[in-house]
């Protein structure tokens, strides 16, 4: 098992270290300081610096399979992503675009410029299958904006209304330090107001009211999702959790398990209706690439063994003969009044 981290100040480099032993691996200086976390795979390490540039290096060695791509603007603090075949990632100071890249050849797909004016703080971008979303905090305005990219194109995403909303006081000199987390077709955003927002993935509405966390302290560390649960961490020391009132959702593979062919993988997950509702049934099926456009079927009108939020077997997926890939695993929950629908990717 392998930890790619950026240096920081004062090194100036992108780093490869063995997560047993914690020995180093290799270092790739960049001559600039590296304070963008990097992404890796065990093909491919993506990484921004200082020096405006995103490399793309060999995991087992740290040379470059592809050339550089330069920017001309600083990487600053927004964390690279690999998803779906693409290398993602945000260039900041005077120019401040999304970008898209090959993860098989490191060329550019495409670059969106961030429509934010003055916007300081940039967050890392989160993709899901339906879009790549960045958020922006506006000291000037007072303000922070979400904005969503089609996957494909890097065209505003059909359908989405950036989403914006008001800060006083200190508060916005950090605005939506965190970057969003997304599950179930919700993006949840934490702020220096010390609030929770939930925004719709396709629409960019607020899915209900924000709340705030505890005393309302800032919240610059990024939410973390599992199980049903929203994680939060605030300045006041403390961290935050949260249970959806339904819950599907898939716990194992894990997104950043990449599966072998050895044995046949066993799905767990959690199944929770809302209070006073029970579970009609449940189905659990499969699809090849980000964005199947067909499903096979895992486990189909399946009753659980629980429903009280821990974590049961699903179903039993056989893995072997199947091409290397991404798949995501779809969980359809039927509850009393309502369907929760839970799309997890695996490689």
């Amino acid at each position: 098992a392998t930890l790619c981290v950026g240096s920081g100040y004062p090194q100036t480099s992108i780093l490869s270290v063995n997560a047993l032993s914690g020995a180093l691996r290799w270092k790739r200086d960049t001559e600039q300081y590296v304070y963008s976390s990097p992404a890796c795979t065990s093909s491919l390490v993506a990484g921004g610096s200082d020096n405006g540039k995103f490399y793309f290096l060999n995991p087992g060695s740290g040379d470059d399979l592809f050339t550089p791509y330069a920017t001309g603007a600083k990487i600053y603090f927004s964390a690279m992503v690999i998803d779906g075949g693409r290398v993602f990632g945000v260039s900041g100071d005077n120019q401040k675009t999304l970008y898209a890249f090959s993860a098989a050849t490191g060329q550019l797909q495409w670059s969106a410029a961030l429509p934010v004016g003055a916007c300081e703080s940039l967050s890392s971008p989160a993709v899901t299958a339906s879009g790549v979303y960045v958020a922006a905090s506006c000291t000037s305005s007072s303000k922070t904006k979400l904005l969503a990219y089609d996957l494909a194109t890097g065209n505003a995403k059909t359908g989405f209304t950036t989403y914006e909303a008001a800060f006083s006081g200190a508060a916005k000199e950090y605005g939506f330090a965190s970057s969003p987390a997304i599950a179930g077709g919700v993006i949840y955003l934490a702020d220096a107001n010390g609030k929770l927002h939930f925004i719709d993935e396709a629409s960019g509405s607020a899915v209900s009211a924000s709340i705030q966390v505890g005393a309302g302290q800032p919240l610059l560390a990024s939410p973390a999702i599992a199980n049903g649960w929203v994680y939060v961490a605030s300045f006041d020391g403390k961290i935050y959790a949260y249970q959806a009132d339904a819950v599907a959702a898939v716990s194992h593979p894990s997104d950043v398990d990449e599966l072998t062919r050895s044995a046949p993988v066993q799905v767990s997950g959690v199944l929770k209706p809302s209070a006073g509702e029970g579970l009609t049934s449940y189905s659990l099926e499969y699809g090849s690439t980000t964005a199947p456009s067909s499903w096979t079927y895992l486990a189909q009108n399946q009753t659980a063994d629980a429903i009280d939020g821990s974590i049961i077997t699903l179903g039993t997926w056989t893995v072997a003969g199947l091409a290397d890939g991404d798949y995501v695993l779809r969980l359809t929950a039927q509850f009393t009044n309502e369907t929760k629908i839970a799309l997890h990717p695996v490689k």
